[in-house]
């Protein structure tokens, strides 16, 4: 019988994904992962696999707490020439308030994926 987890998985996911953000998918060791985390090694290779589907499983958080939950907001509530104005004036709020020094993660991923790895460029 598997031991249930005993952490939050939410909770290591969000330092995992802060990590990446602040250093980049290949500037991140696994060890920086785990310290992060508050995980062993093993518990996180179990959780949520190796540090490449980590990264995914935090770009993938990121994107529906933050971009997709903000275009689905705003289509919802302009036109679409609205929209477009609506959506870069709150990434200017957003980027000078609350993320000052970090950026988007996904345009950070973009920029740093390499032509090795088509599935992270997309």
């Amino acid at each position: 019988m598997a031991r249930p987890r005993q952490f939050d998985a939410d909770a290591a996911l969000s330092a995992a994904q802060a990590t990446f953000w602040a250093k980049g998918y290949h500037a991140t060791s696994t060890r920086e992962l785990t310290q992060a985390m508050g995980l062993t090694q093993p518990s996180l290779y179990n959780a949520f696999g190796d540090k490449r589907q980590l990264f995914l499983q935090a770009l993938d958080d990121y994107l529906n707490r933050t971009l997709r939950e903000r275009i689905a907001r705003i289509e919802a509530s302009y036109t679409p020439a609205q929209a477009i104005v609506r959506f870069f004036a709150e990434s200017v709020e957003r980027g000078a308030t609350e993320l000052p020094n970090r950026g988007c993660m996904l345009i950070n991923t973009a920029l740093e994926a390499s032509n090795e790895d088509p599935e992270l460029q997309a």
